[in-house]
């Protein structure tokens, strides 16, 4: 089992907006969509007053994962292991890392968008059906956005850390969110909350929550993914147990589906390990999605392991597992297009190669360094120029500076087109200074004295920013997913340090995503005392 998984699961990718997918050729011959599975197993299915309860162990077909293509008309399920929710005409809605609201049309070009929230850090965004927005966010509360990003209304949440769901048309739930959860205690003489609410659009009967032995774990028993169908029905696929569960509009279960898989945790528990507490439980489900055709997607860790994913394609009437892959990387970009054919998707070419005059501009900042003097964006120009924003207190911080030191030393050798800077968010300038010393780095640092998250909305610590040399975006990384997140940074800075000044960019470079708990990224927004 893995105890402590965390509380928050972080996507470390490259992450800007604006162009399309730059791939291989599209000419390539592809191969079939899926395989026959030589050690195919016939379904279990059991009826149990009128509940199709089925167990596919080894399905009929494995499916191919098209690693070469260039897919021309597809939706795009997951973004480094960040789902997609569909927005209409082919298109789908996320927020990156970073939090920013990107929508994909089915060529997969992105289209960034604006949100003024004040502050708040979004979790998830789905459409409201009017050109509008929901948006549920970090610090409990569902707002809802018009066009233009504003917010014009919020509704109370109905669960600790909610997530939201959508068909793209108008049709939107509210559910427990298998990242974020709490321990709330519901007494005997209180049920749970249900399974999903209503926030806009047809009114659905949700089915009650399940009651844990310890009704503490309420919201870890009762967390995972939910997806619409275009029927109407309600996929609900629960983060620690192997079950797939459709639902019909009206809150009934249709179809319970199981894989086999032995990592689950029914019955989540606190264990005393060498002195400390720890919460024993396992993610078995995260992602759910359904495509244009109906089928189900989900994708699993394949077992105690978040190193890995499983991707199952489910029959939407029966409940049966048509076809499975195993991937060798836990947080895949995957696309799927009218055949069903699978894509997985470097989302660096993805989402790299924008024009500069395409690009957003860094907010400005005119801060104090270390050295005594001030420095600000505009001083860079001319110089492609990575930023880390950090903090003494923030444990990832420590693990990842030496790294990035290192880093910085190869990049200034490569090229003196680069600079990198460090923005330490300590509110007492002492601690950043006495962290730098214990370390002996000698780079520049500023002193951003716990106005950083406010000014740049992270959702936290470590927070790294690649600007060009006109002073905007190319990049950003939202935690520290190890040396992986180096490679994809190493990356990034050559390929735009490469492209010189005034040229156009094109796709290039390899990105892995990263699952880390909280270990990989710190939440704290201010300095502890």
């Amino acid at each position: 089992m893995h105890r402590g998984w965390g509380v928050a699961a972080v996507a470390a990718g490259v992450l800007i907006a604006g162009v399309a997918y730059s791939g291989v050729r599209g000419d390539i011959a592809r191969g079939p969509v899926a395989a026959p599975n030589p050690d195919a197993i016939p379904p279990e299915i059991v009826s149990e007053h009128g509940i199709l309860r089925v167990t596919t162990l080894e399905p009929a077909e494995h499916l191919v994962i098209d690693t070469l293509g260039r897919p021309t008309d597809a939706d795009l399920l997951w973004f480094a292991g960040k789902p997609t929710q569909p927005y209409g005409e082919g298109r789908r809605i996320m927020l990156d890392a970073a939090g920013g609201p990107l929508i994909f049309n089915s060529r997969l070009r992105a289209e960034r968008l604006h949100f003024q929230l004040d502050g708040r850090d979004p979790v998830t965004v789905v459409p409201d059906g009017q050109d509008g927005y929901w948006v549920a966010t970090l610090e409990g509360s569902v707002l809802r956005l018009d066009r233009d990003g504003e917010i014009v209304d919020s509704v109370a949440q109905p669960f600790n850390f909610s997530m939201l769901a959508s068909d793209g048309a108008g049709e939107v739930l509210a559910f427990r969110s298998p990242e974020n959860f709490a321990f709330p205690y519901y007494p005997d003489s209180v049920a749970p909350p249900p399974l999903y609410v209503t926030i806009s659009g047809r009114k659905y009967e949700s089915p009650p929550a399940r009651r844990p032995e310890l009704v503490l774990m309420s919201d870890l028993v009762n967390a995972g993914r939910i997806a619409l169908g275009p029927d109407g029905s309600v996929y609900y696929a629960p983060f620690i147990r192997d079950e797939v569960i459709k639902l019909n509009a009206q809150g009934d279960t249709v179809w319970v589906a199981r894989r086999g898989l032995t990592h689950e945790v029914l019955e989540p528990k606190f264990e005393l390990h060498q002195g400390k507490v720890e919460l024993n439980y396992a993610p078995v489900n995260v992602g759910l999605a359904v495509d244009r055709n109906g089928l189900v997607y989900v994708l699993s860790t394949p077992w105690a392991t978040t190193a890995e994913s499983r991707l199952d394609v489910i029959d939407p009437d029966s409940g049966i597992v048509r076809r499975t892959a195993h991937l060798d990387i836990p947080l895949p970009t995957l696309a799927v297009d009218a055949e069903g054919r699978v894509y997985l998707l470097d989302e660096f070419k993805l989402l790299t190669g924008v024009a500069s005059k395409e690009r957003d501009p860094l907010s400005e900042f005119d801060l104090e360094s270390i050295r005594g003097d001030t420095v600000r964006l505009a001083d860079m120009k001319g110089r492609v120029t990575l930023i880390n924003f950090w903090a003494s207190w923030c444990a990832p911080c420590r693990v990842e500076m030496p790294a990035l030191d290192t880093l910085r030393r190869e990049l200034e050798e490569y090229s003196p087109d680069f600079a990198f800077l460090a923005i330490s968010d300590d509110v007492q300038p002492g601690k950043a200074r006495a962290f730098i010393d214990e370390y002996g780095f000698d780079f520049n640092v500023l002193f951003g004295r716990g106005n950083m998250k406010a000014k740049y909305h992270y959702l936290g610590l470590p927070f790294t920013v690649l600007v060009d040399r006109e002073g905007k975006e190319v990049a950003r990384w939202v935690g520290f997913a190890g040396e992986s997140q180096i490679d994809a940074i190493r990356a990034t800075v050559r390929a735009e340090i490469d492209r010189g000044p005034g040229e156009s960019a094109s796709g290039g470079g390899h990105v892995h995503g990263g699952m880390e708990g909280m270990g990989g990224m710190d939440m704290g927004g201010s300095e502890k005392h």
